[in-house]
């Protein structure tokens, strides 16, 4: 199934808002963490505590095979999400051998499925009337809009998503043939 990016910020920050207030800290995480790190959610839910922390805290990378490609990548954590992590952890009491995003405050040592994410981040995005096809792989796509967006690179995004093919990130921006048609019209030379 096709989804797509949440092209607005506001919007972006409304979901991890609603998901605070109204289910809990677990997946507001998970909505900021893939916001931030372009990871799919295989990726996302293999993270246990010890893979992100290190003796004074919070990494700031990480090195990574992806499970889906097998392929190694750096990924890269920005300040507001290395405090946010640092506090979500502490205030969950999880441990290094935890999953960060684990299946219940009994069950640290399962991860948390990915039916039960997509489940959360669908009713999150609906409540704040998001109405594009949306699923888990929306956080990744949405990263990849605003990097795309603020740069116009899309060499950089290319390499960020770790695609091999143009029209594979292409595909993931969200780029549509009213986009397309509207280039044309307006681009005269």
């Amino acid at each position: 199934m096709y989804v797509e990016p949440i092209k607005d910020r506001a919007k972006i920050a409304e979901v991890g808002n609603y998901l605070a207030k109204n289910r809990n800290a677990k997946y507001a995480m998970l909505w900021k963490f893939g916001c931030n790190t372009i990871l799919r959610i295989s990726d996302l839910l293999a993270f246990r505590v010890c893979d992100v922390m290190n003796g004074d805290g919070v990494r700031d990378k990480l090195g990574l095979r992806e499970i889906k490609t097998g392929k190694v990548r750096i990924i890269y954590f920005n300040e507001p999400l290395r405090r946010d992590l640092q506090v979500y952890i502490i205030n969950n009491g999880l441990k290094a051998f935890d999953y960060l995003f684990y299946h219940s405050p009994r069950h640290k040592n399962r991860p948390l499925s990915r039916k039960s994410a997509w489940r959360e981040i669908k009713a999150a995005c609906k409540a704040v009337g998001i109405t594009a096809n949306v699923g888990t792989h929306t956080m990744r796509k949405s990263l990849a809009w605003a990097i795309y967006s603020s740069d116009k690179d899309l060499g950089l995004t290319m390499t960020m998503l770790n695609h091999s093919s143009v029209k594979s990130t292409l595909s993931y921006l969200g780029i549509t043939n009213a986009q397309i048609e509207k280039a044309y019209m307006q681009t005269c030379l």
